[in-house]
Protein backbone atom coordinates (compact mmCIF):
# COMPACT_ATOMS: atom_id res chain seq x y z
CA UNK A 1 0.00 0.00 0.00
CA UNK A 2 0.94 3.38 -0.21
CA UNK A 3 3.05 5.08 2.45
CA UNK A 4 1.53 8.51 2.08
CA UNK A 5 -2.34 8.88 0.74
CA UNK A 6 -2.18 12.50 -0.65
CA UNK A 7 -5.44 14.53 -1.10
CA UNK A 8 -5.48 18.35 -2.71
CA UNK A 9 -8.39 20.28 -4.00
CA UNK A 10 -10.79 23.15 -3.09
CA UNK A 11 -13.24 20.48 -2.42
CA UNK A 12 -13.19 16.86 -2.19
CA UNK A 13 -16.09 14.49 -1.66
CA UNK A 14 -15.22 10.87 -0.96
CA UNK A 15 -18.10 7.98 -1.79
CA UNK A 16 -17.88 4.30 -2.71
CA UNK A 17 -14.66 3.51 -2.13
CA UNK A 18 -12.44 1.52 0.32
CA UNK A 19 -9.18 3.54 1.29
CA UNK A 20 -6.25 1.72 3.60
CA UNK A 21 -3.12 3.67 4.14
CA UNK A 22 -0.80 1.23 6.53
CA UNK A 23 1.21 3.95 6.76
CA UNK A 24 -0.05 7.80 7.28
CA UNK A 25 -2.19 9.96 5.12
CA UNK A 26 -2.40 13.73 4.48
CA UNK A 27 -4.85 15.84 3.58
CA UNK A 28 -4.42 19.05 2.43
CA UNK A 29 -7.40 21.06 1.61
CA UNK A 30 -8.42 24.34 1.79
CA UNK A 31 -12.07 23.20 2.50
CA UNK A 32 -13.38 20.95 4.49
CA UNK A 33 -13.05 17.56 3.42
CA UNK A 34 -16.48 15.22 3.37
CA UNK A 35 -16.71 11.24 3.52
CA UNK A 36 -20.08 9.81 3.37
CA UNK A 37 -21.32 6.62 4.67
CA UNK A 38 -20.20 4.63 2.28
CA UNK A 39 -16.37 4.83 2.38
CA UNK A 40 -14.25 2.28 4.69
CA UNK A 41 -11.87 4.58 5.92
CA UNK A 42 -8.82 2.65 7.81
CA UNK A 43 -5.47 4.00 8.87
CA UNK A 44 -2.80 1.74 10.37
CA UNK A 45 -0.48 4.49 10.47
CA UNK A 46 -2.25 7.88 11.84
CA UNK A 47 -2.99 10.79 9.54
CA UNK A 48 -2.45 14.76 9.11
CA UNK A 49 -5.34 16.98 8.55
CA UNK A 50 -3.75 20.48 7.43
CA UNK A 51 -5.84 23.61 7.07
CA UNK A 52 -9.04 22.77 7.23
CA UNK A 53 -11.58 19.47 8.93
CA UNK A 54 -11.99 15.99 7.56
CA UNK A 55 -15.65 15.16 8.09
CA UNK A 56 -16.35 11.47 8.05
CA UNK A 57 -20.04 10.45 8.66
CA UNK A 58 -19.20 6.88 9.57
CA UNK A 59 -16.30 5.07 11.49
CA UNK A 60 -12.97 5.76 10.95
CA UNK A 61 -11.08 2.81 11.91
CA UNK A 62 -7.59 3.72 13.63
CA UNK A 63 -5.02 1.18 14.24
CA UNK A 64 -2.09 2.76 15.45
CA UNK A 65 0.27 5.97 14.51
CA UNK A 66 -0.23 9.89 15.15
CA UNK A 67 -3.39 12.06 14.45
CA UNK A 68 -2.68 15.47 13.53
CA UNK A 69 -5.72 18.15 12.64
CA UNK A 70 -9.43 18.92 12.60
CA UNK A 71 -11.74 15.59 12.68
CA UNK A 72 -15.20 15.42 12.93
CA UNK A 73 -16.26 11.83 12.88
CA UNK A 74 -19.66 9.62 13.71
CA UNK A 75 -17.35 7.20 15.52
CA UNK A 76 -13.81 6.33 16.08
CA UNK A 77 -12.39 2.83 16.67
CA UNK A 78 -8.88 2.33 17.84
CA UNK A 79 -8.17 -1.66 17.83
CA UNK A 80 -5.30 -4.25 16.44
CA UNK A 81 -3.66 -4.06 19.46
CA UNK A 82 -2.30 -0.15 19.12
CA UNK A 83 -1.99 3.15 20.37
CA UNK A 84 -3.49 6.20 18.78
CA UNK A 85 -2.21 9.26 19.30
CA UNK A 86 -3.64 12.57 18.92
CA UNK A 87 -1.30 14.59 18.77
CA UNK A 88 -0.88 18.52 20.25
CA UNK A 89 2.44 18.84 19.69
CA UNK A 90 4.09 21.22 17.21
CA UNK A 91 2.56 24.25 15.04
CA UNK A 92 -0.94 21.80 14.06
CA UNK A 93 -3.46 22.14 16.11
CA UNK A 94 -5.21 18.87 16.61
CA UNK A 95 -9.24 18.14 17.73
CA UNK A 96 -10.99 14.77 17.27
CA UNK A 97 -14.90 15.65 17.12
CA UNK A 98 -17.10 12.93 18.38
CA UNK A 99 -21.17 12.83 17.03
CA UNK A 100 -21.48 9.74 17.94
CA UNK A 101 -19.02 7.04 19.97
CA UNK A 102 -15.57 6.48 20.43
CA UNK A 103 -14.70 2.71 20.74
CA UNK A 104 -11.17 1.25 21.79
CA UNK A 105 -11.16 -2.57 21.06
CA UNK A 106 -8.29 -5.79 20.98
CA UNK A 107 -6.04 -4.61 23.98
CA UNK A 108 -5.79 -1.11 22.68
CA UNK A 109 -5.60 2.56 23.91
CA UNK A 110 -6.71 5.76 22.75
CA UNK A 111 -4.29 8.54 24.25
CA UNK A 112 -6.38 11.29 24.05
CA UNK A 113 -3.84 14.43 25.12
CA UNK A 114 -6.67 16.68 25.68
CA UNK A 115 -7.74 16.86 22.17
CA UNK A 116 -10.90 14.38 22.16
CA UNK A 117 -14.05 16.29 22.05
CA UNK A 118 -17.30 14.35 22.66
CA UNK A 119 -19.86 16.80 20.90
CA UNK A 120 -23.47 17.43 22.13
CA UNK A 121 -26.28 19.22 20.03
CA UNK A 122 -30.04 19.72 20.19
CA UNK A 123 -31.60 16.44 20.38
CA UNK A 124 -33.42 14.64 17.14
CA UNK A 125 -36.56 12.62 17.18
CA UNK A 126 -36.31 11.98 20.89
CA UNK A 127 -33.12 11.11 21.07
CA UNK A 128 -30.16 13.27 22.89
CA UNK A 129 -27.24 13.64 20.22
CA UNK A 130 -24.44 13.33 22.49
CA UNK A 131 -21.02 11.98 21.34
CA UNK A 132 -19.58 8.57 24.46
CA UNK A 133 -17.01 6.63 25.12
CA UNK A 134 -18.36 3.15 24.20
CA UNK A 135 -17.88 0.41 26.37
CA UNK A 136 -14.36 -0.54 27.51
CA UNK A 137 -13.43 -4.17 28.19
CA UNK A 138 -10.90 -5.45 30.30
CA UNK A 139 -7.30 -4.05 28.78
CA UNK A 140 -8.31 -1.39 26.54
CA UNK A 141 -8.07 2.56 28.12
CA UNK A 142 -8.51 5.93 26.98
CA UNK A 143 -5.66 8.02 28.13
CA UNK A 144 -5.09 11.74 29.07
CA UNK A 145 -7.85 14.10 29.40
CA UNK A 146 -11.33 14.59 27.38
CA UNK A 147 -13.26 17.32 26.62
CA UNK A 148 -17.01 16.50 27.40
CA UNK A 149 -20.19 18.62 25.83
CA UNK A 150 -23.60 18.62 27.33
CA UNK A 151 -26.25 20.75 24.77
CA UNK A 152 -29.24 22.43 27.06
CA UNK A 153 -31.74 23.43 24.68
CA UNK A 154 -33.24 26.89 25.08
CA UNK A 155 -36.55 28.35 25.88
CA UNK A 156 -36.30 27.01 29.22
CA UNK A 157 -35.37 28.33 32.51
CA UNK A 158 -34.92 24.91 34.92
CA UNK A 159 -33.05 22.89 37.58
CA UNK A 160 -31.24 20.32 36.61
CA UNK A 161 -29.60 17.31 38.59
CA UNK A 162 -26.24 17.18 37.03
CA UNK A 163 -22.57 15.58 37.28
CA UNK A 164 -19.46 14.91 35.42
CA UNK A 165 -17.47 12.03 34.84
CA UNK A 166 -13.93 12.79 35.59
CA UNK A 167 -11.21 10.76 37.93
CA UNK A 168 -10.85 14.47 39.76
CA UNK A 169 -13.00 16.72 41.76
CA UNK A 170 -13.57 19.98 39.42
CA UNK A 171 -14.11 23.29 40.32
CA UNK A 172 -17.46 25.11 39.46
CA UNK A 173 -15.89 27.97 38.12
CA UNK A 174 -13.49 26.20 35.54
CA UNK A 175 -16.43 23.23 34.55
CA UNK A 176 -19.57 25.34 34.63
CA UNK A 177 -18.92 29.31 34.51
CA UNK A 178 -17.35 29.51 31.15
CA UNK A 179 -20.60 28.63 29.30
CA UNK A 180 -23.50 29.64 32.37
CA UNK A 181 -23.61 31.83 35.52
CA UNK A 182 -23.53 30.09 38.81
CA UNK A 183 -24.29 32.15 41.45
CA UNK A 184 -23.94 31.96 45.54
CA UNK A 185 -22.96 33.54 48.79
CA UNK A 186 -20.16 36.35 48.46
CA UNK A 187 -20.40 36.64 44.80
CA UNK A 188 -17.43 36.83 43.08
CA UNK A 189 -15.24 37.64 45.83
CA UNK A 190 -16.48 33.62 46.27
CA UNK A 191 -15.78 33.07 42.14
CA UNK A 192 -19.49 33.25 41.69
CA UNK A 193 -21.31 35.44 39.31
CA UNK A 194 -22.52 38.60 41.22
CA UNK A 195 -26.53 39.52 41.93
CA UNK A 196 -28.35 41.61 43.92
CA UNK A 197 -29.05 38.89 46.33
CA UNK A 198 -26.35 36.25 45.39
CA UNK A 199 -28.94 33.59 46.51
CA UNK A 200 -27.23 30.32 45.70
CA UNK A 201 -28.25 28.46 42.31
CA UNK A 202 -25.82 24.93 42.67
CA UNK A 203 -26.17 22.35 45.71
CA UNK A 204 -25.02 19.13 46.76
CA UNK A 205 -26.70 16.43 48.79
CA UNK A 206 -25.02 15.71 52.19
CA UNK A 207 -26.40 12.66 52.87
CA UNK A 208 -25.59 12.61 56.58
CA UNK A 209 -27.36 15.27 57.54
CA UNK A 210 -30.73 14.80 55.13
CA UNK A 211 -33.84 13.86 56.53
CA UNK A 212 -36.91 12.17 55.26
CA UNK A 213 -38.51 15.54 54.39
CA UNK A 214 -39.63 15.29 50.61
CA UNK A 215 -41.00 18.71 50.31
CA UNK A 216 -39.93 21.79 51.41
CA UNK A 217 -35.69 22.45 52.78
CA UNK A 218 -34.05 19.56 53.44
CA UNK A 219 -30.62 19.63 55.61
CA UNK A 220 -29.08 17.43 53.56
CA UNK A 221 -28.80 20.11 50.31
CA UNK A 222 -26.51 22.56 51.20
CA UNK A 223 -24.95 25.07 48.54
CA UNK A 224 -21.67 25.57 47.23
CA UNK A 225 -19.80 28.49 49.60
CA UNK A 226 -16.97 28.54 46.76
CA UNK A 227 -16.97 28.44 43.04
CA UNK A 228 -12.90 28.26 43.15
CA UNK A 229 -12.46 25.64 45.46
CA UNK A 230 -12.15 21.95 43.90
CA UNK A 231 -15.12 20.84 45.80
CA UNK A 232 -17.27 19.12 42.62
CA UNK A 233 -16.52 15.54 44.04
CA UNK A 234 -16.03 12.51 41.81
CA UNK A 235 -19.53 10.89 41.38
CA UNK A 236 -21.08 13.66 43.07
CA UNK A 237 -24.68 14.73 41.81
CA UNK A 238 -25.95 18.70 41.38
CA UNK A 239 -28.64 20.29 42.20
CA UNK A 240 -27.91 23.20 39.08
CA UNK A 241 -30.19 26.20 37.98
CA UNK A 242 -29.43 26.93 33.71
CA UNK A 243 -30.35 30.36 33.54
CA UNK A 244 -29.69 29.89 29.62
CA UNK A 245 -26.57 31.51 27.77
CA UNK A 246 -23.95 33.15 30.26
CA UNK A 247 -25.30 36.43 31.13
CA UNK A 248 -28.78 35.88 31.00
CA UNK A 249 -31.65 36.03 33.47
CA UNK A 250 -29.65 37.88 36.38
CA UNK A 251 -31.74 40.47 36.57
CA UNK A 252 -35.17 39.51 37.64
CA UNK A 253 -36.44 40.72 33.97
CA UNK A 254 -38.78 38.81 32.02
CA UNK A 255 -36.50 36.96 29.01
CA UNK A 256 -36.13 33.66 26.76
CA UNK A 257 -33.12 31.63 27.85
CA UNK A 258 -30.94 30.72 24.59
CA UNK A 259 -29.68 27.61 24.43
CA UNK A 260 -26.27 26.75 25.57
CA UNK A 261 -23.58 23.63 25.45
CA UNK A 262 -21.45 23.22 28.77
CA UNK A 263 -17.94 21.85 27.75
CA UNK A 264 -15.46 20.54 30.65
CA UNK A 265 -12.53 18.46 30.72
CA UNK A 266 -10.71 15.67 32.31
CA UNK A 267 -9.37 12.45 32.96
CA UNK A 268 -12.67 10.21 32.46
CA UNK A 269 -13.79 7.24 34.63
CA UNK A 270 -12.98 4.00 33.30
CA UNK A 271 -13.83 0.23 34.89
CA UNK A 272 -15.91 -0.18 37.42
CA UNK A 273 -17.04 2.14 39.69
CA UNK A 274 -18.76 1.84 43.49
CA UNK A 275 -20.32 5.02 44.55
CA UNK A 276 -20.66 4.43 48.44
CA UNK A 277 -24.15 5.58 49.88
CA UNK A 278 -25.18 7.13 53.35
CA UNK A 279 -27.81 7.48 55.64
CA UNK A 280 -28.02 10.42 57.92
CA UNK A 281 -28.30 11.62 61.71
CA UNK A 282 -31.67 13.17 60.91
CA UNK A 283 -32.88 9.89 60.02
CA UNK A 284 -32.73 10.61 56.29
CA UNK A 285 -31.40 8.17 53.56
CA UNK A 286 -31.40 9.84 50.42
CA UNK A 287 -28.56 9.92 48.04
CA UNK A 288 -28.01 12.24 44.74
CA UNK A 289 -25.76 9.55 42.64
CA UNK A 290 -24.15 10.98 39.44
CA UNK A 291 -23.89 9.32 35.91
CA UNK A 292 -19.86 7.90 36.03
CA UNK A 293 -19.51 7.62 32.88
CA UNK A 294 -19.13 9.97 29.64
CA UNK A 295 -21.85 7.68 28.06
CA UNK A 296 -25.46 6.90 28.89
CA UNK A 297 -25.96 4.53 31.82
CA UNK A 298 -28.78 1.67 31.89
CA UNK A 299 -29.63 1.97 35.69
CA UNK A 300 -32.03 -1.22 36.03
CA UNK A 301 -29.10 -3.44 36.66
CA UNK A 302 -26.81 -1.59 39.28
CA UNK A 303 -29.90 -0.34 41.58
CA UNK A 304 -31.25 -3.83 41.43
CA UNK A 305 -27.87 -5.31 42.83
CA UNK A 306 -27.77 -3.14 45.09
CA UNK A 307 -28.18 -3.84 49.05
CA UNK A 308 -30.41 -2.00 51.54
CA UNK A 309 -32.11 -0.25 49.14
CA UNK A 310 -35.62 1.04 50.40
CA UNK A 311 -39.10 1.60 48.80
CA UNK A 312 -39.60 0.37 45.32
CA UNK A 313 -38.43 3.07 43.12
CA UNK A 314 -35.70 5.71 42.45
CA UNK A 315 -36.26 9.64 41.24
CA UNK A 316 -34.65 11.16 38.37
CA UNK A 317 -35.16 15.32 37.96
CA UNK A 318 -36.98 15.63 34.40
CA UNK A 319 -36.32 18.83 33.15
CA UNK A 320 -38.84 18.57 30.49
CA UNK A 321 -41.52 18.21 32.79
CA UNK A 322 -43.87 21.14 33.92
CA UNK A 323 -43.26 24.51 33.60
CA UNK A 324 -39.74 24.17 35.86
CA UNK A 325 -39.32 20.56 35.80
CA UNK A 326 -40.50 17.67 37.83
CA UNK A 327 -38.83 14.56 39.59
CA UNK A 328 -40.16 11.19 37.89
CA UNK A 329 -40.10 8.23 40.10
CA UNK A 330 -38.90 4.93 38.23
CA UNK A 331 -39.89 1.43 39.19
CA UNK A 332 -36.37 -0.49 40.72
CA UNK A 333 -37.02 -3.51 38.45
CA UNK A 334 -37.58 -1.72 35.05
CA UNK A 335 -34.92 0.00 32.30
CA UNK A 336 -34.27 3.84 33.12
CA UNK A 337 -32.08 5.36 30.53
CA UNK A 338 -29.57 8.06 32.35
CA UNK A 339 -27.83 10.21 30.48
CA UNK A 340 -23.70 11.43 30.47
CA UNK A 341 -23.91 14.75 32.83
CA UNK A 342 -26.88 13.54 34.77
CA UNK A 343 -27.61 11.83 38.66
CA UNK A 344 -30.43 10.79 40.57
CA UNK A 345 -31.80 9.87 43.77
CA UNK A 346 -31.91 6.50 45.95
CA UNK A 347 -33.29 5.96 49.08
CA UNK A 348 -31.35 3.36 51.36
CA UNK A 349 -32.24 1.78 54.75
CA UNK A 350 -28.31 1.19 55.70
CA UNK A 351 -24.66 2.64 54.40
CA UNK A 352 -24.44 0.59 51.29
CA UNK A 353 -23.11 1.08 48.02
CA UNK A 354 -23.83 0.87 43.82
CA UNK A 355 -21.57 -0.42 41.44
CA UNK A 356 -21.18 0.76 37.90
CA UNK A 357 -19.89 -1.57 35.11
CA UNK A 358 -18.58 -0.61 31.82
CA UNK A 359 -21.63 -2.85 30.51
CA UNK A 360 -24.03 -0.27 31.35
CA UNK A 361 -23.63 1.72 29.08
CA UNK A 362 -25.72 1.59 26.21
CA UNK A 363 -26.11 3.95 23.00
CA UNK A 364 -29.91 4.71 23.37
CA UNK A 365 -29.33 8.36 24.28
CA UNK A 366 -33.38 9.14 25.31
CA UNK A 367 -33.28 11.46 28.22
CA UNK A 368 -34.39 8.98 30.52
CA UNK A 369 -37.47 6.11 29.77
CA UNK A 370 -39.18 3.15 31.62
CA UNK A 371 -39.28 -0.04 29.38
CA UNK A 372 -39.69 -3.65 30.63
CA UNK A 373 -43.27 -4.20 32.07
CA UNK A 374 -44.27 -5.26 35.42
CA UNK A 375 -47.51 -7.25 35.76
CA UNK A 376 -49.87 -5.86 37.91
CA UNK A 377 -49.30 -2.49 37.52
CA UNK A 378 -50.95 0.43 36.45
CA UNK A 379 -49.05 3.92 35.16
CA UNK A 380 -50.55 7.00 35.45
CA UNK A 381 -49.29 10.22 33.97
CA UNK A 382 -51.08 14.03 33.72
CA UNK A 383 -50.82 16.35 30.95
CA UNK A 384 -52.06 19.44 29.78
CA UNK A 385 -51.85 19.76 26.21
CA UNK A 386 -48.06 19.23 25.08
CA UNK A 387 -46.95 19.68 28.64
CA UNK A 388 -46.49 16.38 31.16
CA UNK A 389 -46.62 17.33 34.52
CA UNK A 390 -46.28 14.26 36.56
CA UNK A 391 -47.29 10.31 36.54
CA UNK A 392 -47.32 7.65 39.66
CA UNK A 393 -47.87 3.87 40.05
CA UNK A 394 -50.21 1.74 41.55
CA UNK A 395 -48.51 -1.76 41.80
CA UNK A 396 -50.40 -4.67 43.26
CA UNK A 397 -48.32 -7.13 45.75
CA UNK A 398 -49.60 -9.66 47.62
CA UNK A 399 -47.00 -9.53 50.06
CA UNK A 400 -47.32 -5.87 50.61
CA UNK A 401 -49.40 -3.82 53.06
CA UNK A 402 -51.89 -0.76 52.66
CA UNK A 403 -49.69 1.25 55.00
CA UNK A 404 -46.54 2.69 54.21
CA UNK A 405 -43.71 0.06 53.89
CA UNK A 406 -40.74 -0.87 51.05
CA UNK A 407 -43.71 -1.40 48.28
CA UNK A 408 -43.80 1.97 48.28
CA UNK A 409 -41.69 4.76 47.23
CA UNK A 410 -42.03 8.28 49.03
CA UNK A 411 -43.98 11.45 46.63
CA UNK A 412 -41.20 13.64 45.95
CA UNK A 413 -43.03 17.25 45.89
CA UNK A 414 -42.61 19.22 42.54
CA UNK A 415 -42.84 23.26 42.17
CA UNK A 416 -46.17 23.23 39.87
CA UNK A 417 -48.17 20.28 39.87
CA UNK A 418 -47.78 16.74 41.77
CA UNK A 419 -50.03 13.49 41.40
CA UNK A 420 -50.15 11.08 44.38
CA UNK A 421 -51.68 8.23 46.27
CA UNK A 422 -51.52 8.13 50.51
CA UNK A 423 -51.26 4.65 51.95
CA UNK A 424 -53.85 3.47 54.35
CA UNK A 425 -51.39 5.46 57.42
CA UNK A 426 -51.46 9.06 54.96
CA UNK A 427 -47.96 9.00 53.77
CA UNK A 428 -48.02 10.61 50.22
CA UNK A 429 -46.17 7.94 47.96
CA UNK A 430 -45.67 8.49 43.97
CA UNK A 431 -45.23 4.60 43.55
CA UNK A 432 -47.87 2.77 46.13
CA UNK A 433 -47.75 -1.15 46.28
CA UNK A 434 -50.20 -2.74 48.02
CA UNK A 435 -52.23 -6.22 47.87
CA UNK A 436 -55.41 -6.28 45.43
CA UNK A 437 -58.33 -5.96 47.86
CA UNK A 438 -61.93 -6.53 46.38
CA UNK A 439 -63.64 -3.19 46.82
CA UNK A 440 -60.40 -1.23 48.78
CA UNK A 441 -60.37 2.35 47.99
CA UNK A 442 -56.97 4.37 47.68
CA UNK A 443 -56.88 8.55 47.60
CA UNK A 444 -55.52 10.15 44.63
CA UNK A 445 -54.67 13.30 45.28
CA UNK A 446 -53.66 15.93 42.25
CA UNK A 447 -52.36 19.16 43.93
CA UNK A 448 -51.89 22.32 41.68
CA UNK A 449 -52.59 26.23 41.73
CA UNK A 450 -52.50 25.70 37.82
CA UNK A 451 -56.11 26.16 36.52
CA UNK A 452 -55.99 24.18 33.30
CA UNK A 453 -57.77 21.76 31.15
CA UNK A 454 -56.02 18.78 32.30
CA UNK A 455 -56.09 14.76 31.30
CA UNK A 456 -54.88 11.40 33.78
CA UNK A 457 -53.36 8.60 30.98
CA UNK A 458 -53.38 5.23 31.70
CA UNK A 459 -49.57 4.75 29.91
CA UNK A 460 -48.88 1.39 31.34
CA UNK A 461 -51.72 -1.71 32.36
CA UNK A 462 -51.15 -4.98 33.38
CA UNK A 463 -53.54 -6.39 35.25
CA UNK A 464 -55.27 -9.87 35.89
CA UNK A 465 -58.01 -10.16 33.83
CA UNK A 466 -60.45 -10.43 37.10
CA UNK A 467 -59.05 -7.36 38.22
CA UNK A 468 -60.88 -4.20 38.01
CA UNK A 469 -59.84 -0.17 38.36
CA UNK A 470 -62.41 2.65 38.66
CA UNK A 471 -61.48 6.21 39.05
CA UNK A 472 -63.84 7.84 40.75
CA UNK A 473 -63.86 11.56 40.48
CA UNK A 474 -65.64 13.16 44.02
CA UNK A 475 -65.54 16.78 42.45
CA UNK A 476 -67.78 15.45 39.66
CA UNK A 477 -69.38 12.81 41.33
CA UNK A 478 -68.36 10.12 38.03
CA UNK A 479 -66.53 6.82 38.52
CA UNK A 480 -64.57 5.41 35.57
CA UNK A 481 -64.16 2.30 34.69
CA UNK A 482 -59.92 2.27 33.77
CA UNK A 483 -58.45 -0.01 30.58
CA UNK A 484 -55.28 0.00 29.24
CA UNK A 485 -54.92 3.70 27.26
CA UNK A 486 -57.65 4.95 29.11
CA UNK A 487 -58.15 8.91 29.11
CA UNK A 488 -59.61 10.91 32.16
CA UNK A 489 -60.09 14.34 31.20
CA UNK A 490 -61.01 17.16 34.13
CA UNK A 491 -60.44 20.72 34.45
CA UNK A 492 -58.83 22.57 37.78
CA UNK A 493 -60.38 25.96 38.37
CA UNK A 494 -60.29 28.95 40.71
CA UNK A 495 -62.44 26.25 43.08
CA UNK A 496 -60.00 24.60 45.39
CA UNK A 497 -62.09 21.77 45.28
CA UNK A 498 -61.15 21.22 41.95
CA UNK A 499 -57.75 19.87 42.88
CA UNK A 500 -55.77 18.30 46.20
CA UNK A 501 -57.96 15.53 47.47
CA UNK A 502 -60.62 14.91 44.33
CA UNK A 503 -59.68 11.47 43.08
CA UNK A 504 -59.90 8.03 44.64
CA UNK A 505 -58.99 4.58 43.04
CA UNK A 506 -61.68 1.79 43.68
CA UNK A 507 -60.68 -1.46 43.07
CA UNK A 508 -63.15 -4.77 42.08
CA UNK A 509 -62.28 -8.26 41.48
CA UNK A 510 -64.42 -10.27 39.47
CA UNK A 511 -62.87 -13.41 41.23
CA UNK A 512 -63.61 -12.94 44.60
CA UNK A 513 -66.85 -14.60 45.98
CA UNK A 514 -69.03 -11.82 47.14
CA UNK A 515 -70.49 -13.56 50.05
CA UNK A 516 -69.20 -11.77 53.05
CA UNK A 517 -69.57 -12.41 56.43
CA UNK A 518 -72.84 -13.43 57.49
CA UNK A 519 -74.00 -14.72 54.65
CA UNK A 520 -74.43 -11.29 52.50
CA UNK A 521 -74.30 -11.41 48.82
CA UNK A 522 -74.83 -7.90 47.13
CA UNK A 523 -74.31 -7.38 43.29
CA UNK A 524 -73.60 -6.70 40.71
CA UNK A 525 -70.46 -4.67 42.29
CA UNK A 526 -69.78 -2.07 40.74
CA UNK A 527 -73.23 -0.73 40.91
CA UNK A 528 -75.13 1.67 38.94
CA UNK A 529 -78.29 2.12 40.43
CA UNK A 530 -80.14 -0.78 41.53
CA UNK A 531 -78.28 -3.29 43.45
CA UNK A 532 -79.37 -6.69 44.69
CA UNK A 533 -78.80 -7.88 47.85
CA UNK A 534 -79.45 -11.37 49.46
CA UNK A 535 -79.03 -12.52 52.83
CA UNK A 536 -78.86 -16.40 53.23
CA UNK A 537 -79.57 -16.16 57.00
CA UNK A 538 -82.90 -16.30 58.59
CA UNK A 539 -84.33 -12.98 59.28
CA UNK A 540 -86.96 -11.44 61.27
CA UNK A 541 -89.30 -8.87 59.00
CA UNK A 542 -90.05 -7.15 62.16
CA UNK A 543 -86.17 -6.05 63.24
CA UNK A 544 -84.35 -6.55 59.76
CA UNK A 545 -82.70 -3.16 58.65
CA UNK A 546 -80.59 -2.46 55.58
CA UNK A 547 -78.08 0.64 56.03
CA UNK A 548 -75.83 1.89 53.70
CA UNK A 549 -72.64 3.92 55.11
CA UNK A 550 -70.06 6.09 53.54
CA UNK A 551 -66.24 6.66 54.30
CA UNK A 552 -66.89 8.95 57.19
CA UNK A 553 -69.36 6.42 58.91
CA UNK A 554 -72.26 8.92 58.20
CA UNK A 555 -75.29 6.88 57.51
CA UNK A 556 -76.98 7.90 54.32
CA UNK A 557 -79.12 5.54 53.24
CA UNK A 558 -81.80 2.81 55.16
CA UNK A 559 -84.50 0.42 54.59
CA UNK A 560 -86.52 -2.25 55.76
CA UNK A 561 -86.00 -6.37 54.68
CA UNK A 562 -88.78 -8.59 54.02
CA UNK A 563 -87.28 -11.37 52.48
CA UNK A 564 -83.74 -12.87 51.49
CA UNK A 565 -83.82 -11.43 48.34
CA UNK A 566 -83.82 -7.47 48.05
CA UNK A 567 -83.63 -4.75 45.70
CA UNK A 568 -82.31 -1.46 46.54
CA UNK A 569 -82.77 1.51 44.31
CA UNK A 570 -79.80 3.54 44.82
CA UNK A 571 -80.77 6.43 42.57
CA UNK A 572 -83.62 7.63 45.10
CA UNK A 573 -80.76 9.12 47.70
CA UNK A 574 -78.75 10.46 44.84
CA UNK A 575 -76.00 8.80 46.04
CA UNK A 576 -72.52 10.36 45.03
CA UNK A 577 -70.19 8.06 43.10
CA UNK A 578 -68.01 6.04 45.56
CA UNK A 579 -67.10 3.17 48.32
CA UNK A 580 -69.80 2.26 50.36
CA UNK A 581 -70.65 0.13 53.85
CA UNK A 582 -73.51 -2.20 53.45
CA UNK A 583 -74.79 -3.09 57.14
CA UNK A 584 -77.64 -5.98 57.70
CA UNK A 585 -79.30 -6.37 61.10
CA UNK A 586 -81.42 -8.28 62.40
CA UNK A 587 -83.09 -9.92 65.99
CA UNK A 588 -79.91 -11.99 66.37
CA UNK A 589 -77.55 -11.61 63.90
CA UNK A 590 -75.53 -9.02 61.96
CA UNK A 591 -73.76 -8.99 58.45
CA UNK A 592 -71.21 -6.72 56.76
CA UNK A 593 -70.19 -5.81 52.55
CA UNK A 594 -69.19 -2.71 50.63
CA UNK A 595 -69.82 -1.60 46.96
CA UNK A 596 -68.35 0.82 44.51
CA UNK A 597 -71.11 3.09 43.41
CA UNK A 598 -70.20 4.22 40.39
CA UNK A 599 -71.82 6.76 38.01
CA UNK A 600 -72.83 6.82 33.87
Amino acid sequence: MNKFLVFSASFLLLSNMNVSAQESVYISDPDNIYIDNDLALTMAGGATVATDTLVFDDTLYARGGTFTGYYKLKRLSVDGGSTVTLDSAGTDVTEIMITGGVHVTGSSTLDAKGQLRLLSKATVTGKDSTGRIEELTSGNSVTGTVTIERYIPGGKRRYRFFSHPFTTTQTLSASLMDDIDVTGSGGSTNGFTTTQTNNPSCWWFDATLGDTATSGPNPGWQAFTSANATNWGRHQGLYLLVRGAKGEGLNGQAYTPSPVTIDMTGPVNQGSQTINLFTGVNGGAFNIVGNPYPSAVNLKTPVNNMSNKKGSGFWLMNSNMGSVGAYEVYLYNTDAMLPSNSAFAIDVTANTSITFQESYKTDTGRAVFKGTAVQDIVEFQVHSGSIYWDKMYVVFDPAADADFDNADARKFTNADANLYAVTDDGVQVSINGLPFSNNKVVPVNFDTKIADNYEIRVTEYTLQPAYQLYLIDKYMNTSTLLKPGSTYRFAVTSDTLSAGARFQLGFTDLAVPEVSKGGLKIYPNPVHDILTVEFEEPISKETAMLDIIDNTGRKVMSQKLDSGVSRVDLSVSELAAGVYHVQISGSSNIAFSKFIKIAE
